[in-house]
């Protein structure tokens, strides 16, 4: 016999107990497997209204990416090709006299991608050959490009609802910013058509000039009569983001729906009346989330070091999985040697784990999102 007050008492404690374990075991491994984060040893700065009025040289500039694509996530690089052009005024004579006679005449072989992961592979190409002289009264050249760029701020964490920027880093390799400055000047689209991206939904770009550190002078010490800290340079940058985001719906289809299928029997498992089975569905489906997650992880570099919001599911879900068949098989013992009375208990108390599983899987992804690092 079953003294059925206290029984039920005891067995939702360790029901409560195992969700709460659970709970924290799901903080403490979103909080512990996290992305690299390295101290940067260069930054960017927005270039301000004063940079600009200071500055003894301004040059504007445009871009155009007619073709983007090609995206790998392992080695966080794309594939991009387009257009970028740069309008000038007259330069100052010390360009000429005491830099570079070749970088006044043509300003434009001065700038210089600074992300492109392959130098041999990259291509590009000055148009015209002599800068042309425009309605404005401002030079202006274009310089076609084509390679792969490196996407170093790529962050899976909230995998599969990430949103990823793809940027092409531009800046000038001659002068530093005491001596010019970027300014964006364009009209009209900035990303062509050919922008598709298997898996992912084109969200937009953003195009913004700024001050480029870098902690080094590069071992020319005039650059510290400019620097506000000794042994570092600033150069001027344009910085072009494309943002990408997966699509959810196919997210939530493809990964989601089958691991929530598999839940429903899981929660449900409770109410069946046949104590075996009450033991073998939880035991199956153990097996059956290991294959749903197998399926989601092809999408994922192999390489990956942190943890992703679909493995934290996926763990919630492994988790409440095991509860219940643990409770299955605890339950199972004690159906054999017990009164109406406490069969009857038993069921109540099956009401109430069921509860718990709906509430845990529901509110538990919500607060793992919220607090998830980025």
């Amino acid at each position: 016999m079953i003294n059925s007050l206290s029984f039920k008492r005891k067995l939702k404690i360790l029901v409560n107990l195992g969700f709460s374990f659970l709970f924290i075991i799901l903080i403490l491994v979103s909080s512990l497997f996290a992305p690299d984060s390295t101290q940067k040893s260069y930054y960017y700065t927005k270039i301000t209204p004063q940079d600009i009025k200071s500055s003894e040289i301004v040059f504007d500039l445009g871009i155009n990416i007619t073709n983007i694509g090609d995206l790998d996530l392992s080695s966080k690089t794309f594939n991009a090709e387009g257009s970028v052009w740069l309008k000038w005024n007259e330069l100052p004579d010390w360009v000429a006299d005491e830099w570079d006679l070749e970088i006044s005449e043509m300003p434009i072989k001065s700038l210089y991608f600074t992300n492109i992961a392959d130098r041999e592979g990259f291509q590009s190409e000055i148009d015209p050959s002599k800068p042309y002289l425009d309605t404005d009264g401002k030079f202006i050249q274009w310089l076609s490009f084509s390679g792969t760029f490196y996407a170093k701020d790529i962050n899976l964490r909230r995998f599969p609802f990430e949103q990823i920027d793809l940027p092409i880093e531009l800046e000038s390799d001659d002068f530093n910013i005491s001596d010019a400055v970027f300014i964006h000047n364009q009209e009209g689209s900035i990303v062509g058509s050919r922008r598709n991206i298997h898996g992912f939904k084109y969200k937009g770009v953003e195009v913004n000039t700024f001050k480029h550190f870098y902690n080094t002078n590069w071992g020319l010490k005039e650059n510290d009569l400019y620097s506000a800290i000794p042994n570092t340079s600033e150069y001027p940058s344009l910085v072009t983001k494309v943002t990408y985001e997966r699509n959810v719906a196919a997210s939530i289809l493809n990964i989601f729906l089958p691991i929530i299928l598999i839940m429903i029997l899981v929660i449900l498992n409770p109410f069946i009346e046949i104590a075996d089975s009450q033991i073998q569905l939880p035991a199956s489906l153990l097996l059956v989330l290991t294959f749903a997650r197998s399926g989601y992880k092809e999408m994922l570099p192999d390489s990956l070091s942190y943890t992703t919001y679909a493995d934290m599911f996926f763990l919630m879900c492994l988790g409440v999985t095991l509860i219940i068949f643990l409770y299955a098989i605890f339950v199972a013992n004690k159906y054999n040697r017990s009164s109406n009375k406490a069969v009857t208990m038993l069921k109540e108390v099956n009401i109430y784990v069921s509860k718990l599983s709906i509430t845990f899987v529901v509110v538990v992804p919500f607060i793992i999102w919220s607090i998830l690092p980025n």
